[in-house]
């Protein structure tokens, strides 16, 4: 009885119309398929003096005319429901369920989207230090390749900037016309007044050099010599 009713309303009979109806229809008549199918006829006899049969005719003839009017309200809900079940429910059904089923994947497309954005964002993240690594790199090899052509100009310019934030720098220039102009002998310069500290640092950092009481300038003070003629 339950199969042929789960085949009834999974609509497996070939018209689904009358299935279900009919369906229904055994739903609203439970109490009468109760007694003849599950209701022992012993115990009908035993009770009333009748038969099964003569029994479910009292059952539904009992109430006179009422039983016609209780007959057409079973047959009236039976195919109520049917349309309930066949044009109504399943419209709002279906109609609902695909909603709901566009909100999801809304819902994910949304998320796999921001998950994306947040991976191109990670990956341009990488991929920007790794360019700025490389760039970096870049710079300490030319910088390495400064130093190999030249690496002694290169501590002079060093030197040089050093150099001009101190007092010696301030006699930089008295310094340049004593070996220019007189030869190195400081004694015979007007601009003489060189003290023996500030002669002292020009040797000690390499820029002079002192022989027998007279002034040369080194390699590196000729550079000097340049930068500061040519900045002048």
């Amino acid at each position: 009885m339950l199969q042929i009713l789960f085949d009834f309303f999974s609509g497996r009979a070939k018209t689904r119309i009358y299935t279900t109806f009919l369906g229904w229809v055994l739903v609203f008549h439970i109490d009468i398929i109760l007694i003849a199918i599950f209701t022992d006829q012993a115990i009908i006899f035993q009770k009333t003096g009748q038969l099964k049969g003569e029994y479910i005719w009292f059952y539904v003839t009992n109430y006179g005319f009422w039983t016609i009017a209780i007959e057409i309200t079973r047959l009236v809900m039976a195919t109520l429901v049917t349309y309930l079940m066949i044009w109504v429910i399943p419209k709002h059904m279906n109609e609902r369920s695909y909603k709901e089923e566009l909100e999801v994947e809304y819902t994910l497309r949304k998320m796999k989207i921001k998950k994306e954005e947040a991976l191109n964002k990670k990956e341009e993240s990488v991929v920007k230090k790794q360019l700025e690594n490389i760039k970096s790199e870049k710079e300490v090899v030319v910088e390495r390749a400064r130093l190999d052509e030249a690496p002694e100009q290169i501590r002079w310019d060093m030197d040089y900037e050093v150099f001009r934030n101190t007092s010696a720098y301030n006699y930089f220039d008295r310094m340049i016309k004593i070996v220019y102009e007189y030869s190195g002998d400081p004694s015979k310069s007007p601009y003489s007044g060189l003290n023996s500290r500030i002669i002292a640092y020009f040797d000690t950092n390499e820029i002079i050099s002192l022989n027998s009481s007279r002034i040369n300038f080194t390699n590196k003070g000729r550079y000097f010599v340049k930068k500061y003629t040519e900045s002048s």
